[in-house]
């Protein structure tokens, strides 16, 4: 990524069609390639105020959704460099993000020993008719789920278990 970022880089991130590479950084940045373009191009996504510890392509590659110390789950049209929503129910730091694989559910898990559930609710067509972002997500689920930090989510291929991993060395399925 030609070294853009300022800091050491904590987390990478490839779309389902290999189209687009993001990395996420110490520096608070998210940075995202468009393999497809002629000239290489990135963007600079800088809505995180600290640290970014995690990154997710929606199934369709068309949303990045990132975690971070500050908190939040950020969610972009990637399209557009543009950020669409905030999440910010998490008590402290939030190190892991994943998108379900039909794109329901986004899932979050952190400092805080949480894991929490969004239904990663669809675009709806703008009542101005300007094609604006006008869906979001709900928090569906908080979950207590380890003894220590949630360091990795990871969905099965078909959407119906979800596998966490913790600081406390406990790897938990969740149907």
């Amino acid at each position: 990524m030609d070294g853009s970022h300022k800091d050491s880089i904590l987390d990478l991130a490839v779309d389902s069609k290999s189209r687009r590479l993001a990395s996420a950084g110490y520096d608070a940045k998210v940075l995202v390639l468009d393999r497809q373009s002629i000239v290489a191009k990135t963007q600079e996504l800088k809505e995180h105020s600290d640290a970014v510890y995690g990154l997710a392509f929606s199934p369709d590659g068309t949303l990045l959704a990132s975690v971070s110390a500050d908190r939040a789950m950020k969610v972009f049209d990637v399209e557009k460099g543009k950020l669409l929503y905030t999440l910010g129910h998490a008590n402290d730091w939030l190190y892991a993000v994943a998108w379900s694989p039909d794109g329901k559910y986004l899932v979050s898990g952190g400092v805080d020993k949480s894991i929490r559930v969004y239904e990663a609710l669809t675009p709806n067509p703008s009542p101005k008719g300007r094609g604006e972002w006008m869906g979001g997500a709900k928090l569906r689920q908080s979950v207590f789920a380890h003894e220590g930090a949630v360091l990795k989510l990871v969905f099965t291929s078909d959407s119906r278990t979800l596998y966490s991993v913790g600081e406390d060395r406990v790897v938990k399925a969740w149907d």
